[in-house]
């Protein structure tokens, strides 16, 4: 059975300071997300904190709605105090890579006792079951999981299944966690605290109004896609007042957003870049959750995928036992040629080298003192000090990051005549 964590424990840095982690993507940021930044000080005592953010592509494999300086400056105004980015290797890899690299980026700062993540149930006791559960698969589970997919069940009804098997009392529960999007996340979150032996707590936040798959704007509170959806409504239209939208952005971030929403980057906005790669006959062997058939699909199809847009695309790669969002990152980590088995190679050694600040409050400098200190990765305060802070896969694994950063920046300067700036002169945002 899980021993169960409590929200008063957690690690203290050598001069008693605590720091609480929130992982997200803030794609964009809403009213939502200022609340459990808000409840995270609330619950945990915490005296700053740390976001790890994706960067400027999600792990849904799509490019964030606005670049990651934008989304810094939002999360920076609606109460984060340090802002830090995901490497591209981990943030668009599927759940349990993106937890996995997240939980890793936290865990090697030194100073943060505890990670917050939003949920459709806050039962503690119930994430720790189920996280160990999936963690050992005992012989129960897997006869389950195996007789229910031989059944025809998807994987996700026959996992919830097999679980429901293996501890009955917590059937209700578990169905709960195994079919809420967020709650599926924080499970990896938990189990990746696991698996590293971390002695950050873990504490779900109860997911208030529209739920993560909401795509109508409504009620108090607003999902992220819905969100997106609206403003991409209004882009169309030609409606720049965005009235429909702002009540769900926190009051100091509107104009941040107003500003950003004129120049907003879609997955549409790559499809030329990958009708090239694809036309030139690009290697398609080491390409991250591009597996064989999928390859072969691409060069058989490759005159019907020359015309499309992305989602066209997508349409004509998917077969029955693949997702949107999994064709969708193969085509990202296409696009960005992100190695599959540089990859794997991080993912099996939980390689973090670096963490990449993006931006800081002005009173959060005692914490970056502090990470400097007790942190076992390099805090990159100026990109172009990088390469040489950085060597080998560490180096890599920073120009994965800065092509992929070039790539959305190009797509800024292309279609909305923005002058280009590379990484390297992009400072680091201090309020």
């Amino acid at each position: 059975m899980p021993q169960s964590s409590h929200v008063e424990s957690g690690i203290r840095s050598s001069c008693g300071l605590r720091a609480a982690g929130i992982i997200a993507e803030y794609n964009p940021l809403h009213t939502g997300h200022e609340r459990q930044l808000a409840l995270t000080r609330e619950k945990t005592g915490a005296d700053y904190c740390i976001v790890v953010m994706s960067p400027d592509f999600v792990q849904r494999g799509e490019p964030a709605v606005f670049d990651k300086f934008t989304r810094t400056r939002m999360a920076l105004a609606a109460g984060a105090d340090l802002v830090l980015e995901l490497p591209v290797y981990w943030a668009c890899s599927s759940a349990e890579y993106f937890a996995g690299g997240a939980v890793r980026l936290l865990d090697k700062l030194g100073c943060v006792s505890h990670l917050c993540f939003g949920s459709e149930t806050e039962d503690l006791f119930s994430f720790e079951a189920a996280a160990d559960l999936l963690l050992s698969e005992p012989r129960a589970f897997k006869e389950t999981l195996r007789e229910k997919l031989s059944a025809g069940a998807t994987y996700p009804a026959a996992r919830a299944a097999a679980a429901a098997a293996c501890l009955p009392e917590q059937k209700e529960a578990l169905a709960t966690l195994l079919s809420s999007p967020n709650a599926i996340l924080g499970l990896e979150y938990i189990k990746a605290l696991r698996q590293t032996g971390s002695r950050i707590v873990p504490v779900p936040v109860l997911r208030e109004g529209a739920g993560y798959l909401e795509t109508e704007l409504g009620g108090a509170l607003a999902s992220a896609g819905a969100i997106r959806r609206a403003l991409n409504s209004e882009k169309e239209s030609g409606d720049a007042d965005h009235s429909r939208v702002l009540p769900y952005i926190p009051a100091g971030c509107r104009s941040l957003f107003a500003e950003a929403s004129a120049h907003p980057v879609t997955p549409e906005d790559f499809a030329p870049a990958l009708h090239y790669l694809i036309a030139q006959e690009a290697d398609l062997g080491d390409i991250l959750d591009l597996p064989p058939y999928l390859a072969d699909r691409i060069r058989n199809l490759s005159g019907e995928l020359a015309p499309l847009s992305t989602s066209g695309m997508i349409d004509l790669l998917k077969t029955k036992s693949d997702t949107r969002a999994g064709i969708s990152r193969a085509l990202l980590h296409l696009l960005l040629q992100i190695s599959a088995s540089r990859a794997l190679s991080f993912r099996d050694q939980g390689m973090i080298f670096y963490a990449r600040v993006l931006g800081f409050k002005k009173t959060a400098e005692p914490l970056l003192h502090e990470i400097k200190k007790a942190g076992s990765v390099p805090l990159l305060t100026t990109p172009s000090g990088a390469e040489q802070l950085l060597s080998g896969e560490g180096r890599a694994m920073y120009r994965a990051d800065r092509r992929a950063s070039h790539l959305y920046r190009s797509i800024l300067s292309q279609k909305y005549q923005i002058p280009f700036r590379a990484e390297e002169t992009c400072p680091v945002i201090i309020q």
